[in-house]
């Protein structure tokens, strides 16, 4: 009964501990990608006592046993014995009887001997020395049976030790298989996330990528506007007559006379003037245009430092991730060693 009770324990914490990794596995919140380095180091230790405390009870089972041969060994060697003590009797006796009335040493006042017959001990008296108070004559029968029975009770015992052997095999064949699924999704269950975090990173690269560019063909064409804009400009500025106040513009068919009211000139200082605010305007959009460069210069720096920065985050995944693959991969191996082991004792 504590044997059976022992076993209840041990099979309804073992589904104890399945339901709670069942439930961690199904709900994503408490689920940890990666193996449960703590659970597995307690499950490895739980084997371990299991295996010291069934090594103790199969050597105690083995000293019974040993026991057991001993005691059968000297009943047998009783049994012998006697057989033999049995066997030394009745030939004395059937020699004493084979002689004839010459041989015999004792007086005999019988006529002949075939008028003897065999003693019979219930008929004796308690003077012939034959029949004994308190005599047990069936001692070497019930030895017999007591050694029969211990027989096979040794043989009941080796075969219910041989079904437990084998049902403790099977069960740990079971949670190996079962830890192997385990492992399985939680492999797959990584893959899938490695997958699909690679994807979103992907599709970030093409949008920063697309979105570098549409700004560039965005600055480009606007950069192309102003160039074209500018020409159109210095192109009316030359060809106008009234912008570029030409004096041709005032000139008549008489010769040496001006209409004064179409003439526009620039004194010298207002011309330098004028070239001054347009050198300046070139410098302010040289500088633009410097400015312009260089923050495309920054930002392909920081795209490039943030393409390094996913491959780096990217590289430590999944370097953790073959780290985690390895440990679990090892821990697998050496429970099916430790199953191994205990399948050949």
């Amino acid at each position: 009964m504590v044997q059976e009770d022992v076993e209840l324990r041990r099979a309804e914490a073992r589904r104890a501990r399945d339901s709670e990794r069942v439930k961690k596995l199904h709900d994503g919140r408490l689920r940890s990608i990666g193996a449960d380095i703590v659970g597995v180091k307690n499950q490895i230790a739980e084997k371990q006592q299991r295996a010291k405390d069934l090594a103790a009870e199969e050597e105690k089972q083995a000293q019974e046993q040993e026991e057991i041969q001993r005691y059968l060994i000297r009943v047998e060697a009783d049994e012998a014995l006697q057989r033999r003590e049995e066997a030394n009797r009745l030939r004395k006796e059937w020699t004493t009887q084979s002689l004839t009335r010459n041989e015999r040493r004792e007086a005999d006042i019988a006529k002949s001997t075939k008028e003897f017959a065999a003693i019979k001990v219930d008929d004796c008296c308690v003077s012939a020395a034959q029949k004994f108070d308190g005599e047990d004559r069936c001692r070497h029968e019930r030895l017999r049976l007591q050694a029969a029975q211990n027989r096979e009770w040794a043989t009941l015992q080796m075969t219910e030790k041989q079904a437990r052997a084998q049902a403790e095999r099977d069960e740990t064949r079971a949670y190996a298989d079962t830890m192997a699924n385990v492992s399985r999704l939680q492999f797959e269950a990584e893959t899938e996330y490695d997958r699909e975090k690679a994807k979103q990173a992907l599709e970030v690269r093409k949008f920063n990528e697309a979105m570098l560019n549409q700004q560039r063909q965005a600055s480009f064409r606007a950069k192309q506007r102003n160039q074209e804009m500018n020409n159109d400009e210095i192109l009316s500025t030359v060809t106008s007559a009234l912008v570029s106040e030409t004096p041709l513009q005032a000139k008549l068919d008489v010769p040496h006379r001006v209409r004064v009211d179409h003439w526009k000139g620039l004194s010298n200082e207002e011309a330098r003037a004028v070239i001054n605010a347009n050198d300046n305007l070139l410098q302010l959009k040289q500088a633009k245009r410097d400015a312009d460069k260089e923050a495309m210069i920054e930002e392909a720096r920081q795209q490039d430092i943030l393409r390094r920065q996913m491959t780096e985050y990217e590289y430590e995944a999944e370097k953790k991730r073959v780290q985690q693959t390895l440990e679990v991969q090892e821990t697998l191996r050496r429970q099916a060693e430790e199953a191994k082991e205990r399948s050949f004792r």
